[in-house]
């Protein structure tokens, strides 16, 4: 067992959280007397209709101020009885103010304020960009604590509705690709895991495409019925103490946010760059397809009736998608024929990968007031994900190099690298998979006012997604490989992004890599993966205000979650035929369809095995014989109870400290089920823990904002770590070396300590400018590293050697640790938003967003955690503990949104810059010819800054119909994937998107 920190544990359970907080009550000064009057009423925009939330209300002369909550509803308390001015502003709106006679009883005040700097067309206000900006200004000002929020029309459409597309834009949130899919959002650094991602205030789950791990994935998720989305930075104790990167919170849409109906709609047709036609072409999966689609999104509201409101939102959007991608192996190991600094290329890969995507998403959301104090919403979403993509692999090894002393240098840059005659291979593959997923919500909310200022907040949710990976069923296999052996492989151009080759056969002459009658079939895989993740609970929290001599309010909050994860990834592998399935038997089973098609980067067409065709003549799991070849079965249960007391405390005007502390019980029941074993083996993880936190706000001047906070968070260890397995995988003539994979049983929560500080200046008119700093002090730090096994590190890891069929020294292990030393995390975000309405015309319509983030990463000094006397080998495995705070990492963002209109047209135009970022960590070991011992090192594999930009143009024929059109990454931008001495992998995932249709509100 590995342990190297112990973790403090809490003694207090949820009764200690309330003890706490009447105990501090009790040394409160006491109650104020009662005032005389009070003010109800809501703010509207008067040119949209849209109530306003995050306005400023304020009693002129006074120090009584509130801000506007959802449906732009206010109460004013405590105001002297008599005649007042009550102040209205909003960012971009012209500032109302109304005169009030306060009493024992005063009428409801509704202020609709100007229409300020929106757009006018005869008559008719067109709502947009601008407005959007607006609104994220206003609800970022009054937050009590650092966040950020992106209203659902800031950053134009999106084409497939994927909310990490407008997360990106956002400053310390960065996303990562899987192709051209935006899965998960880091916040501040922070690993994928450590991102909460709520849907009105409760938690949604998420499938993770049935792997063993807990980030939120958003490809399953659509942003149609979404309102806003909140990124809280800085935590409250309200917030759950897992939110260590930061917490997402979409906020669904409702029919109490305007006046009257709403409808707006969307309608539109897509495609890529390189399939701008109408006729019908092959590629993706069996069937000719066209490569223009349309698409719909519509969303409507409505009050039946008074006291009663209804949403409804519907998106259906389908787009076929072209990824080649060229990625290299290298070849490290003086044996083999390589070194360390000066690596030679022995095999080179060609993916061709078109992917047919389709997302519908469905919702409903019912709003219910019994009066105007209770409150009653219920969402009711779906979200259907349908992926079809089909995977044409091309791979051209050298085979066996001639050993290297260790003084050689192998062939690099515009030289040659020549494997051994008879060593090389060409192979063929063809992946053909099919993933869908649905995921479910409903959350339900309650509350209510109570005529004394107090509130009630009551929730309950059930969400469940699952994620599907489909082939038999639908009568083809997984994947088939087919390879030609003995032959002579030569590179060229090692240096380019496509290296030119090669291939003779024992008779020297070129070999027609298009005879697919040559080579043999070596395998043939099925892959029915699935993973259902389901979540409820419920919350309940009551807050009051004390009417104390030092302004104070009072929340107290429990909580209960309940989260599942079941994970089936069986894999039936077929590598052996009694009879080999070659020559003319084989030729028939080509993809005819896909002959002709080039395989990316300007090579030739080669004949790739349909899966179709082989799964109609060779048949299915019950004709051929299938192993099972790997195989993942699993379940996961997280239970988690909390509760919570916050304080908001006013000690001095323009003050404002929010305060508290929160607690955790943890526990996670893990239970590996594979078939292998005798019985189930199960492990179990908990944490009982206390998160104290504290914001402060302080309005400096009636534009300058100041803010700072403190918090404690706890990082969890991922699925992956905590299922209770030992995974072994022998040395082949192949793969020379074995590897495992090994459980640590004593892993624990890892802490972070969070420090925050910013200020903000508002403008006059509609904009801010902003800057933060951060830092993170992350202890106990999960990290995860390789290396060669040795028999005593196997009897630390409790890795029996009978379990092993070659010696220790001929396996790579893999093993989760914890690190007591303390990492840092330091950052800076800066934001700036301008609608430039105060210069001349015709500039007044001019809108800038710009922001930006600059992140460093501190890392421990780990090599000393190691007891191996081996001190190359500890500097190495401290390298891989250092990078592991690096992995995925957004370290430089810079996203610029700019806006203009000019009559009746406008434009948008919206940059997205990410620095390198950290993808994968590969610990190497080599063996040099003049010594005994195995010599290690570090591969890093940096995916390389990329830039984006985003086009956006529509005509305002009015508020009904909008033609516009709009392009994704216009200039095709490519991922590219290096180490830091050589290329690793280029990605060709940079095809412009274009969107030709029309909007428009009803």
């Amino acid at each position: 067992m590995l342990r190297v920190s112990a973790v403090r544990r809490g003694r207090f359970g949820l009764r200690g959280v309330l003890a706490f907080a009447s105990a501090l009550l009790a040394f409160l000064a006491p109650a104020r007397a009662q005032t005389a009057g009070s003010l109800t009423g809501t703010v509207l925009d008067a040119a949209t209709g849209k109530f306003l939330e995050g306005a400023t209300v304020s009693v002129e002369g006074t120090n009584i101020e509130t801000t506007t909550e959802r449906e732009g509803r206010f109460v004013l308390r405590d105001v002297p009885a008599g005649a007042h001015n009550v102040v209205v502003s909003y960012p971009g709106l012209e500032t109302n103010t109304s005169s009030v006679t306060f009493g024992a009883s005063t009428a409801p005040l509704n202020v609709r304020l100007g229409s300020g700097d929106v757009i006018k067309l005869s008559g008719v206000t067109v709502a947009g960009t601008k407005e959007g900006m607006a609104q994220a200004i206003a609800l970022q000002r009054v937050a009590p604590n650092m966040k950020v929020v992106a209203a659902s029309d800031q950053y134009g459409d999106i084409s497939e509705g994927n909310a990490a597309e407008y997360l990106k834009f956002l400053p310390g949130v960065g996303i990562d690709y899987n192709a051209n899919d935006a899965r998960a959002a880091t916040l501040r650094g922070m690993s994928t895991q450590f991102t909460n991602v709520l849907m009105d205030g409760d938690p949604i789950a998420s499938a993770t495409s049935g792997n063993l791990n807990r980030r939120f994935e958003f490809e399953q998720v659509a942003i149609n019925n979404v309102e806003t989305i909140e990124v809280v930075k800085t935590l409250t104790p309200d917030v759950m103490a897992t939110s260590t990167g930061g917490n997402i919170n979409l906020v669904s849409k409702s029919a109490f946010d305007h006046e009257g109906s709403l409808l707006t709609y969307r309608a539109y047709y897509q495609a890529i760059n390189d399939d701008l036609y109408l006729r019908k072409s092959e590629g993706w999966g069996q069937e000719m397809t066209r490569k223009i689609l349309p698409g719909v999104d519509i969303n409507y509201s409505f009050r039946p009736r008074e006291n009663v409101g209804l949403t409804f939102s519907y998106k259906n959007s389908q787009l076929f998608n072209d990824y080649p991608r060229s990625s290299y192996t290298w070849e490290y190991n003086p044996a083999n024929g390589g070194l360390p600094t000066k690596p030679a290329l022995t095999s080179w890969n060609l993916q061709n990968e078109q992917k047919d995507t389709r997302r519908q998403g469905a919702s409903s959301r019912l709003d219910y007031k019994f009066d105007e104090h209770t409150r009653l919403s219920l969402l009711a979403d779906w979200t259907f994900y349908d992926l079809l993509f089909t995977d044409r692999t091309t791979t051209v090894n050298t085979g066996n190099l001639t050993p290297l002393a260790t003084t050689s240098t192998p062939a690099y840059g515009n030289g040659t690298v020549t494997g051994l005659p008879g060593k090389g291979s060409v192979t063929f593959q063809t992946i053909n998979r099919w993933k869908s997923g649905v995921t479910w919500d409903f959350p339900l909310n309650f509350s209510h006012d109570f005529d004394n200022g107090s509130k009630l907040n009551a929730s309950a949710y059930w969400s469940q997604a699952y994620s599907k990976y489909r082939d038999t069923t639908g009568d083809w296999y997984s994947d088939m490989t087919v390879s030609r052996t003995g032959l002579n492989v030569t590179f060229n151009n090692v240096a380019g992004i496509v290296p030119s080759y090669t291939v003779t056969d024992s008779t020297g002459a070129a070999v027609d890599l298009r005879d697919l009658s040559k080579f043999s079939i070596t395998q043939i895989r099925s892959r029915p993966q699935t993973g259902v993740d389901t979540r409820s609970g419920g919350s309940l929290d009551y807050k009051f205000d004390t009417k104390l001599t030092v302004p104070t309010a009072v929340t107290l909050g429990l909580r209960d979650d309940i989260s599942t994860r079941n994970i089936s990834n069986p894999v039936f592998n077929r590598t052996a035929f009694t009879t080999p399935i070659t020559g003319s038997q084989l030729a028939a089973l080509a993809d005819t369809g896909f002959s002709s098609h080039s395989i990316g980067y300007g090579l030739p067409a080669y004949n790739f095995p349909s899966v179709y065709r082989a799964f109609d003549q060779l048949g299915g799991l019950g004709v051929l014989p299938y192993t099972p070849a790997s195989d993942t079965q699993a379940r996961f249960e997280d239970t988690t109870k909390a509760g919570y007391a916050r304080f908001d405390v006013k000690p001095v005007e323009n003050l404002l400290v929010v305060a508290g502390v929160r607690y955790e019980d943890r526990v996670t029941d893990s239970t590996n089920r594979l078939t292998t074993l005798p019985a189930p083996v199960s492990a179990k993880f908990t944490d009982k823990s206390w998160f104290p936190s504290v914001n402060f706000k302080y309005d400096l001047t009636h534009n300058i904002v100041l803010r700072a906070g403190f918090s404690k968070t706890i990082g969890l260890p991922d699925y992956s770590d905590l299922l209770p397995t030992l995974s072994v995988t022998d040395p082949t003539s192949s793969k020379p070396r074995g590897t495992l994979n090994v459980y640590n049983a004593g892993l624990q929560a890892y802490r972070v300590n969070n420090f925050d500080a910013g200020i903000e200046y508002y403008f006059n008119r509609s904009g801010y400018v902003a800057a933060s700093v951060f830092r993170k002090d992350l202890k106990n730090f999960i990290a995860t590293v390789g290396q060669a096994l040795t028999p005593a590190l196997a009897a630390q890891l409790g890795v029996p050697l009978t379990s092993l069929g070659a010696p220790p020294d001929q396996y790579d292990v893999t093993y989760r640790l914890n690190v007591p030393e303390t990492g840092h995390y330091t950052g800076l975000e800066v934001g700036f938003s301008q609608n430039f309405t105060f210069l001349p015309k015709p500039f007044n319509t001019l809108g800038l967003q710009v922001n930006g983030t600059l992140l460093s990463i501190d890392p421990m000094n780990s090599s000393a955690v190691f007891s191996s006397t081996d001190t190359a080998l500890n500097t190495t495995l401290g390298e891989q503990i250092k990078k592991n705070l690096e992995l995925s990492a957004v370290k430089q963002a810079l996203n610029v949104t700019l806006n203009y209109s000019y009559g009746r047209w406008g434009f948008n135009v919206v940059t997205n810059y990410t620095g390198h970022v950290l993808k994968t960590i590969s610990q190497k070991t080599v063996k040099f010819s003049d010594v005994a011992a195995n010599q290690y090192y570090n591969e890093y594999q940096y995916q390389a800054p990329r830039e984006t930009v985003d086009v956006r143009i529509d005509y305002k024929w009015d508020r009904r119909f909008t033609p516009y059109f709009q392009a994704r990454n216009i200039f095709g931008r490519p991922i590219v994937m290096s180490t830091p001495i050589l290329p690793f992998n280029h990605a060709e995932y940079g095809d412009p998107i274009y969107e030709l249709g029309l909007r428009g509100t009803w």
